[in-house]
């Protein structure tokens, strides 16, 4: 069952209100205190939602279902039950796909500022690099840093939503907000072409773009299981990562530094979580297991850099998809297929030959 469900419309509502980031992340941590109050309350092993834990039971499962040796594939998360189940059990596994890398010594939130701001501004490369975009929009960082400027000084109200919406509450978009806004967005390669226009209109203090994604938000929002998050970061990871290292790796960038409550609050949320690992999780070193790392370029979460890295550590193969975001498999004609096709022939290296048909995005200048 999900931990704590309600934490999905608490993190939407908190982010909406056009909170100052201390007083948001102070409502998150009352929240998420109440989640873990009650979880243990209630009897809950916390120390058991963990990668190790997870690793325990996909060897459970492989067993019960009766395979020898069995093919795996993980993204994002999902790649560092992927390298602790190569860690542990490599002897059962046939073929091994690794699809934009959380690696198993990835900070989870430091480099969280530095990643963003590196997938922005190559987004930001490609829109000069075009001539609608660069004549409707400009420069696009520096676009983003006036909106983020303006948004400091006072939030954007956003207008009055549809009655059908189901979210129809007044909205006001903080920094904080808009920072989570750009950073989902730079996700998913189909919103590549909105990003700069949605930027234009925040600058602009045009809250009506808003109206329309607030409803999209809203499901994103309750789409993370929040309260599994927490357990296993709070466990195995924050403990090991530290507010120092954030604002180090984030100094090129302060407006965004000392906005940035997406993930960056566990900082605080996990000071109240009592469960702990003792020592961060081992990397997984070379093998011999067939495996394929992807990457992509514009990736805000996981870098490509990352998945680069850790295939070379492990001697796999590595294949980086330009124009993309978060996720390789969400790419029909290219990323998807090649996932199928190493899967059924392990043996072969895979042929990246679609990667070089990959073109930028065709920017929106206009809704």
């Amino acid at each position: 069952p999900a931990l704590c469900p309600e934490l999905g419309d608490a993190t939407f509502t908190a982010s909406v209100r056009g909170l100052s980031p201390d007083a948001e992340t102070a409502d998150l941590v009352l929240a998420h205190k109440r989640c873990h109050d009650r979880l243990i309350a209630d009897g809950i092993d916390l120390t058991k939602y963990n990668t190790d834990a997870t690793v325990a039971d996909m060897e459970a499962l492989r067993t019960a279902l009766g395979f020898e040796r069995w093919k795996v594939y993980g993204i994002s998360y999902g790649t560092a039950v992927g390298l602790a189940y190569l860690r542990d059990h490599a002897d059962r596994i046939n073929a091994l796909v690794l699809d934009s890398v959380y690696a198993l010594d990835s900070p989870p939130a430091s480099n969280v500022v530095a990643h963003m701001m590196g997938s922005l501004g190559k987004l930001s490369a490609a829109c000069t690099a075009n001539p609608a975009c660069r004549a409707r929009f400009g420069d696009v960082q520096a676009l983003f840093q006036k909106a983020l400027a303006d948004l400091i000084r006072e939030p954007l109200q956003v207008p009055s939503l549809d009655a059908t919406a189901d979210w129809t509450e007044a909205v006001k978009i903080s920094p904080s907000a808009f920072l989570a806004v750009i950073h989902q967005l730079l996700y998913d390669r189909d919103a590549y072409p909105l990003i700069p226009y949605v930027i234009d209109r925040v600058a602009a203090r045009d809250g009506e773009v808003f109206a329309l994604l607030v409803d999209e938000f809203r499901g994103r929002a309750n789409s993370i299981t929040h309260g599994q998050y927490a357990a296993v970061e709070c466990y195995e990871r924050f403990p090991f990562d530290s507010r120092y290292a954030y604002e180090k790796a984030s100094a090129q960038w302060p407006l965004v530094r000392d906005h940035m409550t997406l993930i960056v609050r566990h900082f605080d949320i996990c000071g109240n979580w009592s469960a702990k690992a003792r020592a961060p999780m081992r990397m997984q070193e070379r093998t011999t297991v067939p495996t394929l790392v992807l990457g992509a370029w514009w990736d805000p979460i996981t870098p490509a850099a990352t998945s680069k890295r850790v295939a070379e550590e492990i001697g796999a193969h590595y294949v980086e998809l330009p124009f993309h975001g978060h996720g390789v498999r969400s790419d029909k004609t290219c990323g998807a297929p090649m996932i199928r096709t190493f899967l059924d022939r392990p043996d072969k290296a895979p042929d990246a030959s679609c990667t070089r048909q990959k073109k930028p995005p065709a920017f929106a200048t206009g809704i």
